[in-house]
């Protein structure tokens, strides 16, 4: 739609008018565009341009169509004001050109004739706006304004695009997205196993669904028409190892990949990530071990610790198992690395960490919570059990002399499991029988036990 305007002459104030008027939104928006000026008229070109030079971010100004033409071809600006009548290439037939090589860019005519033609001329061309003169500064500052917001927001949105595509790139999987059944796109990763330098457009090149197999190499038969979304989607519910071939050697075996997927809210997206599994196997299994390891003691970290804890629960309240948690802290640890030092304190932990392997079993999980805090958890366990499992523990370490250190002692929490709890209250309830342990002197195993509404607290010399 054109945006026509026809309204007095007028110089003077009309900077700290329009200044007035502009909302601070409108000057940060117009602030942050390139507008180029073309008007064959000196006076126009040095007065219209220094008024809209105070408002916009970056302005160019040409003497007529020609230099408009190669300024717009080099720099690209975001906007086009031009006066309609100038010897030479004249500002529709500028207009034409631009419109012909860029169907989104704002152009603004600015005509002396009160003409019909020029008019239907503009639409045919497909300007944006339509200013007549005399025309005042302030009038063509509104349209160039009203036809920034689009460019705005489409700046917005390919930046938003773009950023999409440099994360997705990033990724070391091949990663596809498809949307309402077409590929939409796919990374550089996936690209580069195609041997392709871009996307071909549709009804082009490959057929990524047709390169998809089974793990016995078997053609999946997904097809490209519409339903090769859903039959791929039902085959990730069965089986997340997929196998792809490269289409430039079809001759040899297809790669196996882990597919993962991750569907947008409108249903229609989805996000399909390839894993190689055969080339990232020991570089995933390296970088798991790192994600899930404390990098000091060797022992599982509280991430780790934290998604086991929930996948215990989880499997426990599913089975009707028991389950227990022993949190345990070592008494007056950060004193202890202030006497012996932190070089000596981390030796200390590694000996406890070793110490506490030893005693329990195999299906149990240690964790290094952070400083001198552990937890372990005890599957199939209950929490009788885990209270003297915890007390094996507090008499290995109380009758223990580390080295460099001397004799030390931790204080522990038991908790288990009730029935419908979480996680996070099964953690809890250890946290707060730690606290009490602290609380009656240290050394000591709490717990709640058949006198749980006051805690049972033992331990001591």
């Amino acid at each position: 739609m054109i945006v026509r305007i026809g309204v007095g002459y007028a110089m003077g104030s009309g900077g700290a008018v329009i200044r007035d008027e502009l909302s601070v939104e409108d000057r940060a928006c117009l602030k942050s565009i390139f507008v180029l000026l073309v008007d064959d008229e000196a006076e126009v070109r040095l007065h219209l341009g220094e008024f809209l030079g105070r408002f916009v971010g970056r302005l160019l100004v040409a003497a007529d169509g020609e230099e408009g033409l190669l300024l717009w071809e080099r720099e690209r600006p975001d906007v086009v004001v031009t006066d309609i009548l100038m010897p030479g290439l004249d500002g529709l037939a500028m207009a034409q050109v631009i419109r012909s090589r860029d169907r989104e860019v704002p152009l603004i005519v600015i005509s002396a004739f009160n003409d019909e033609e020029y008019l239907l001329r503009s639409i045919e061309v497909g300007v944006d706006g339509y200013v007549r003169k005399p025309a005042p500064p302030h009038g063509i500052l509104r349209a160039v304004l009203r036809v920034t917001r689009p460019v705005l927001a489409r700046r917005r949105l390919a930046q938003v695009q773009a950023y999409s595509r440099f994360v997705l790139d990033l990724n070391p999987n091949l990663i596809m997205v498809v949307a309402a059944a077409k590929v939409v796109h796919l990374n550089s990763a996936f690209l580069a196993f195609l041997g392709l330098p871009e996307l071909p457009r549709e009804g082009e090149g490959i057929e990524v669904g047709g390169l998809l197999t089974a793990a016995d190499g078997s053609a999946l038969g997904l097809g490209e028409e519409p339903e090769w979304v859903d039959r791929l989607l039902a085959y990730l519910e069965r089986d997340p190892i997929i196998y792809l071939r490269d289409p430039r050697r079809m001759e040899r075996l297809p790669t196996p990949f882990a597919l993962s997927l991750n569907t947008a809210p409108d249903g229609r997206t989805h996000v399909f990530s390839f894993t190689d599994v055969t080339r990232l196997e020991k570089q995933l299994r390296e970088l798991k071990e790192r994600a899930f390891t404390d990098p000091l003691t060797g022992a599982c970290n509280q991430a780790k610790a934290r998604g086991q804890l929930e996948a215990e629960v989880k499997r426990a309240r599913r089975h009707r198992r028991p389950l227990s948690l022993v949190y345990f802290d070592l008494d007056h640890f950060r004193q202890i690395n202030h006497r012996v030092g932190h070089e000596r304190g981390d030796a200390l932990l590694l000996e406890l960490v070793a110490l506490v392997i030893d005693g329990i079993r195999t299906s149990d999980l240690l964790a290094r919570w952070g400083g001198g805090e552990f937890l372990v958890i005890l599957p199939e366990t209950p929490v009788e059990n885990a209270v003297l499992a915890a007390r094996k523990l507090r008499e290995m370490i109380r009758g223990r002399d580390f080295a460099g250190v001397g004799p030390i002692t931790a204080s522990f929490g038991v908790a288990g499991l009730l029935p419908g709890g979480a996680a996070a209250e099964l953690f809890a309830e250890a946290e707060l029988h730690l606290l009490r342990a602290k609380e009656q002197g240290r050394d000591r195993v709490a717990f709640a036990g058949d006198e749980a509404s006051r805690g049972v607290v033992e331990g001591g010399a």
